[in-house]
């Protein structure tokens, strides 16, 4: 009998990784890796924080945060109304708001049909599930979606974390598949998921995420490989990434890059991580 699937509960933190199925190949170019950061902005971006990751030629790695209180920001309803008036409109955006900042990546050009679709997913908190922006076009259209009603979440519903991540895993590979010529599964069937349950060992999976290429193979020095969120930590607005509350769980950005120079345990915390 197969072991019950971990839930993925609101607030707590989770080390998650998948690899291609038969250990294939996931990523072959740049625009590989562009895609699927521009469809985890899209679908995991509007359920968890992100804290790390890294991609590689034949499996990722992702250190994330299940957000708390959080529901969809339209009903079906109104994204139905909001797909009528795009057709009226003749392929222009009717949708409000902007994607999410981080929600690209690094895939430029987003279509009108790319903001509707981000709709479909994005989340609000359940105290501003009700509540349009004054005095701004996004607010003038939320206050027609919503026919005037105040309604704070009431009838919103909640997404579930899994659905996500099964979404990003599936629209993922509809897109591999196409470009290279495939068909059949592109992952393993049921993506790894590790509940961190101390402090010590969300500073190390951390460290070991971004270190992944090294210890892999993939690069001779982690910090010169390019598709993981190292990078992030030394710039003003690194995609994705809750810089500042990492740095805190370290003290410092000093001490943060020095943990990074320390050696670790990549077996062991494999080990751990492969524990059922």
């Amino acid at each position: 009998m197969s072991k019950p699937t971990i839930p993925l509960t609101p607030g707590r933190f989770y080390h998650i990784y998948n690899r291609g199925i038969n250990s294939c190949p996931i990523f072959y170019d740049d625009v590989d890796h562009e895609r699927f950061l521009y469809l985890y902005g899209k679908y995991v971006g509007q359920v968890a924080d992100t804290f790390a990751w890294v991609l590689m030629r034949t499996h990722f790695h992702l250190l994330i945060r299940i957000k708390e209180d959080v529901v969809y920001r339209y009903s079906m309803e109104e994204i139905r109304r909001m797909e009528a008036t795009q057709r009226a409109n003749a392929g222009q955006s009717c949708h409000p708001a902007s994607p999410p900042h981080d929600a690209t990546g690094l895939c430029p050009g987003i279509s009108a049909a790319d903001i509707l679709a981000f709709a479909k997913w994005e989340t609000v908190s359940i105290k501003d599930a009700g509540r349009p922006d004054s005095g701004t076009s996004a607010g003038k259209h939320e206050r027609e979606a919503t026919s005037g009603r105040l309604r704070m979440g009431k009838g919103k519903k909640t997404p579930n974390p899994s659905s996500h991540l099964g979404h990003l895993f599936n629209a993922y590979a509809r897109y591999f598949n196409l470009k290279y010529h495939r068909h059949g599964s592109l992952f393993e069937h049921q993506f790894k998921r590790k509940p961190v349950e101390n402090e010590r060992y969300l500073r190390n999976a951390l460290v070991y995420i971004h270190k992944n290429p090294e210890h892999h193979g993939y690069s001779d020095d982690f910090r010169g490989y390019p598709w993981s969120s190292y990078h992030s930590f030394f710039e003003e607005q690194g995609a994705w990434i809750h810089r500042d509350e990492v740095l805190e769980w370290f003290g410092s950005a000093a001490d943060f890059m020095m943990a990074h120079r320390t050696h670790i345990n990549a077996d062991a915390l494999e080990e751990w991580l492969n524990e059922e």
